[in-house]
C-alpha cells in the first residue's frame, strides 16, 4: 500500500517536522521572552506568533482531510454490487474481479447469498459484495439473500446499481433507485451490447454518474473507472505524498490542532503570553506523540541557542 510505504518511509515525518519546526520557533521565542526578562530578547510579535499559529492549524487540518480520504485506501471501500435479478451483477462482479468469483447463469435468481472479493479500480481498493437481485419471491432461500442485499446496502460506502438496458425499467429498478438517494452510487447501465429498450435517461436523472457499460465483454470499463475516480474525487490526492494512516496518528494531530485553536483564542482575547505558550507546548507534545520524540529538552535547547541567554 502506497499511504504505508510513505509512511514508513518518513513522507508522513517530515510533513509533521514542517509543522514542529514552526511551532518551535514560536515556542522558544516565547520561552526566552518569559524566563529571561533581564536578557536582550526580542519582542513577541503578536501578528507573527498568530501568523505561526495559522500555518500549523492549517497544516494539521490537511494531514486530517487526508486520513479521512486516505481510510478508503487503507482498509477499502465497501462497495456493493445491486440491482434486480439478472441485470448482470454477478457478471460485472467476475469482469471486475478478473476470475470467475460469481456463477453466471440466464436463470434469474441465480445469486443467493453475498459474493466478496477485494479488487482495484481506479486505483482504489473495493470490497466489492455482489449480492441476491432485489425482488419479491416466495423462494425461502432466495429471501435470505435477498434480505440480505438489502443489509449490505445499509452500510455501503458505495454502489454499482446495475440496469439491464435490454429490458424496460420495473418496479424493482425504480425501488432501488428510491433508496440510493443518500448513499454515493454509480449507475452501470448494462448489456449495451444488446439492442437498448431501457428509458436510460430517467436513469441519468436519478445519478449523479451513470455509466453504460457491456460486463459481458469489458467494453465501457475504463468510463466506469473514470466515474469512480471522479466521485470518488480522487484526482488531486496523493497518499504516497505521507498521510495519517493510524487512528493513534489521527489523535496526536487533533489534539494538536485543538491546542493551536486554543492558543489561536487565548491570543486574540489578550490573555497572557504564558497562556499562549501553554497551548503551543502542548500542541508540540501531542505531535512529538505522533512521532516519538521529547519536546522539553529541544525546546530549551532551541532557547539558548537562537537567543544568547544566560551567558
Amino acid at each position: 500500500m502506497k499511504a504505508a510505504e510513505a509512511g514508513s518511509s518518513g513522507t508522513l515525518s517530515r510533513k509533521i517536522q514542517q509543522v514542529k519546526a514552526g511551532l518551535f520557533t514560536q515556542a522558544s521565542h516565547l520561552a526566552a521572552w518569559a524566563d529571561f526578562p533581564e536578557e536582550d530578547v526580542p519582542e513577541v510579535e503578536e501578528e507573527e506568533l498568530l501568523s505561526g499559529i495559522r500555518q500549523g492549524e492549517e497544516a494539521l487540518r490537511e494531514l486530517l482531510r487526508g486520513f479521512e480520504r486516505g481510510r478508503m485506501y487503507r482498509e477499502g471501500l465497501v462497495t456493493v454490487i445491486a440491482g434486480r435479478p439478472n441485470a448482470g451483477k454477478s457478471t460485472l462482479m467476475n469482469l471486475l474481479s478478473g476470475c470467475e468469483k460469481s456463477i453466471v447463469t440466464q436463470y434469474a435468481g441465480t445469486t443467493r447469498d453475498v459474493v466478496e472479493e477485494t479488487v482495484m479500480l481506479a486505483g482504489v481498493p473495493l470490497r466489492l459484495a455482489d449480492t441476491a437481485g432485489l425482488r419479491d419471491t416466495q423462494d425461502p432461500v432466495e429471501s435470505i439473500g435477498v434480505a440480505a442485499a438489502r443489509k449490505r446496502l445499509e452500510t455501503a460506502q458505495l454502489v454499482l446499481a446495475v440496469f439491464d438496458s435490454s429490458q424496460e425499467l420495473t418496479k424493482e429498478d425504480r425501488e432501488l433507485m428510491d433508496s440510493l438517494k443518500d448513499v454515493p452510487s454509480i449507475a452501470v447501465v448494462n448489456k449495451t451490447d444488446l439492442p437498448t429498450v431501457m428509458a436510460v435517461e430517467e436513469i441519468q436523472s436519478r445519478f449523479e454518474k451513470t455509466v453504460f457499460l457491456s460486463a459481458a465483454n469489458g467494453e465501457g470499463l475504463e468510463d466506469l473507472e473514470q466515474a469512480l475516480s471522479e466521485i470518488l474525487d480522487t484526482k488531486d490526492f496523493h497518499p504516497e505524498e505521507g498521510v495519517l494512516f493510524t487512528q493513534r496518528q489521527r489523535g496526536d494531530a487533533q489534539r494538536a490542532l485543538e491546542s493551536l485553536e486554543e492558543g489561536e483564542q487565548a491570543l486574540l482575547s489578550g490573555m497572557t503570553w504564558d497562556a499562549v505558550t501553554v497551548c503551543v507546548e502542548d500542541a508540540l507534545l501531542a505531535l512529538s506523540a505522533l512521532t516519538g520524540e521529547q519536546v522539553s529538552e529541544e525546546i530549551v535547547d532551541r532557547v539558548f541557542e537562537e537567543f544568547c541567554v544566560g551567558k
